[in-house]
């Protein structure tokens, strides 16, 4: 029920497919422009929300408090075992189109 919800509630333009670049907002070199933010932070929200949905909200706390000494590529690691942030992106996407398939869309 709660997979749904995410994609009936969401703007039509969260799904990052729609924009060149990195894909993930942990990977945007710098915070986006004024024009982005509604996606910015809806894809923000998905991002926590599958990281919290692949363990819990406490590993995820580990991970945010790891992640400034260490790095974010270290503390991924650590936390959830994901490489990297290009890994972490390419997994989040995949969810979301596995979201999005089971959706029907």
């Amino acid at each position: 029920m709660l997979r749904k919800s995410i994609i009936l509630t969401k703007p039509k333009n969260l799904h990052p497919a729609a924009e060149p670049g990195p894909k993930a907002p942990i990977l945007l070199p710098e915070y986006p422009a004024a024009a982005r933010l509604t996606t910015f932070y809806g894809q923000s929200a998905s991002l926590v929300r599958y990281l919290t949905a692949r363990d819990d909200p406490e590993t995820f706390l580990t991970f945010l408090e790891r992640a400034p000494h260490v790095g974010y590529d270290a503390a991924l690691r650590s936390a959830y075992g994901i490489e990297n942030l290009r890994a972490l992106e390419q997994l989040w996407l995949q969810s979301l189109e596995s979201v999005q398939l089971a959706d029907g869309r």
